[in-house]
């Protein structure tokens, strides 16, 4: 008498039909993942929260100081506009070096194969997180504004309020994505960091003596001086031609360059 021996299909060991299809991975699903890589690391809190603190700090002196300048929203956002201008940028710079400086990218395009889709979701949640960012110092603004008010006993003035606003956000969230396009474009953080801070600088410090007027096209601080100013629009052809020179070509070349690097 022999013994049948019993050999399962494959489906019942894993417990799944073999012809079911993989359901294709959600964009959404790769934003949210690069929003908590962006806020579950101990660098990425502590620099969410020196911002945070720096708005607070800059308001708390303008408060100390009411009765030395006008209380308006106006000249208060000023204040915290240049500080958190100037350290906001840096989550979108890690954001896109950190598969290949911290050698995450093997496993990162093992799961998601489609590099570019992985690139647009890391720019789209530093975009998200910076805009979520911009909407707490800008309400704390706005307390401070009233609090140098009763501090100072004058009324705040709150006049061209929506613009100011607008002028804030469009310009910080440019420079989101001007240090997002040097990260793109440079792998290394650190080296993309000082290229971020020192080529726009020397450039608008060396080109007029290079080019003479023609430099304005190339200016990508003029460019932010007018999207902050009330007069966005005016001189659009100079801010379209810095803005494609400084943010879409560095974006575009890096992207393209990522898209097609060996992983190692």
């Amino acid at each position: 008498m022999s013994a049948a021996i019993i050999v399962p299909e494959a489906a019942d060991v894993l417990g799944t039909s073999v012809s079911a299809p993989i359901r294709r991975q959600r964009f959404g699903t790769l934003v949210r993942v690069e929003l908590r890589k962006m806020t579950n690391t101990r660098s990425g809190r502590v620099l969410l929260i020196i911002i945070v603190a720096l708005a607070a700090a800059v308001l708390g002196w303008k408060v100390a100081h009411a009765n030395d300048w006008p209380v308006t929203f106006e000249n208060y956002n000023m204040a915290t506009s240049l500080s958190v201008g100037f350290v906001l940028p840096v989550i979108g710079l890690p954001a896109m070096t950190s598969e290949w400086s911290q050698r995450t990218a093997l496993t990162t395009f093992t799961l998601s194969p489609r590099r570019l889709r992985v690139f647009v979701a890391k720019l789209i949640a530093a975009l998200a997180l910076s805009a979520a960012v911009l909407v707490v110092t800008i309400a704390m603004t706005l307390g401070a504004t009233a609090l140098g008010a009763a501090v100072s006993g004058r009324p705040a003035s709150y006049d061209g309020l929506s613009g100011d606003i607008r002028a804030t956000i469009v310009t910080t969230l440019a420079q989101v994505l001007m240090a997002a396009s040097f990260g793109a474009l440079i792998s290394m953080t650190a080296v993309a960091v000082g290229a971020f801070i020192a080529a726009p600088t020397v450039w608008a410090s060396a080109a007029p003596s290079l080019l003479g007027r023609s430099s304005r096209w190339l200016d990508i601080f003029a460019t932010y001086d007018r999207l902050f100013s009330q007069q966005a629009t005016s001189h659009w052809p100079q801010s379209l031609t810095s803005a494609a020179v400084w943010i879409v070509l560095p974006m575009t070349v890096g992207l393209a360059r990522n898209v097609r690097r060996e992983v190692k």
